[in-house]
């Protein structure tokens, strides 16, 4: 089974991410990502997840970056305003390509284990106490808010304060949640941390399923992939 020791998933993440960071190459980004990484989500099961944040956090980034590079300054950095329109496309494609890249490389490292190995792999990286607290919260805000979010909408549903329940009347509603859901992620937050503290959770789940050790396989073939993504995109990035 693919499973890879605590050291080695942090560090083929690590050598991931700086290769994506040095990519300038966004057909080569493309072929890896649908080549490699997709493939590795949906054996973990994780595809459908990533695909969600993809459509509600990317796919609205991209859109701003194509209008912001290719319209709006109409040129890639380095280039005179509105002197390559092309270029500045290809330049947005890229970032939105990375990004991702990387948010698949962290649903990948993160999200393929469950709560209680995750503490200990974070504590194998010298992520302790708050640090924990902080991951772990983070992971679990995001459904929360989802849910949220949901409630505030139908509660102004049933208020009679929207006319119709179209998709377009509904991304209307986004202004009316902002204030609500900042306060709350804040508000339970707060009451998140404190609570974990009282009941020493993050330290229990940590005890109740310590890390696996991981297999020599998986070791060398997350690490060679990564290190081999790396290599190219150094070579190409010296060049």
């Amino acid at each position: 089974m693919l499973n890879p020791s605590p050291i080695c998933r942090g560090l083929a993440t690590l050598l991931a991410l700086v290769g994506t960071f040095l990519a300038k190459d966004a057909l080569l980004v493309a072929s890896v990502y649908c080549a490699v990484l997709v493939p590795l989500l949906v054996s973990l099961r994780l595809l459908r997840t990533h695909a969600k944040f993809v459509l509600a956090g990317v796919l609205p980034l991209a859109i701003g970056l194509l209008i912001l590079w290719g319209v709006v300054i109409g040129a890639a950095p380095g280039l005179p305003h509105g002197s390559a329109p092309i270029e500045g496309v290809k330049h947005a494609i890229l970032m939105s390509l990375r990004l991702a890249m990387i948010a698949g490389l962290f649903q990948l490292c993160l999200l393929s284990l469950p709560f209680g190995e995750l503490m200990s792999v974070l504590a194998n990286w010298g992520i302790r106490g708050d640090g924990q607290i902080l991951v772990a919260g983070s992971l679990t805000v995001w459904p929360e808010l989802q849910l949220r979010a949901g409630q505030i909408v139908t509660a102004r549903y049933a208020r009679g304060l929207v006319k119709n329940r179209s998709l377009l009347t509904t991304i209307r509603q986004l202004p009316f949640l902002l204030r609500p859901l900042l306060t709350w992620v804040l508000h339970t937050g707060i009451l998140r941390a404190e609570l974990w503290h009282q009941q020493n959770l993050i330290e229990r789940a940590r005890e109740a399923t310590p890390p696996k050790n991981g297999t020599i396989f998986g070791n060398a073939f997350f690490l060679g992939i990564a290190a081999s993504w790396m290599t190219v995109n150094v070579i190409r990035f010296l060049r």
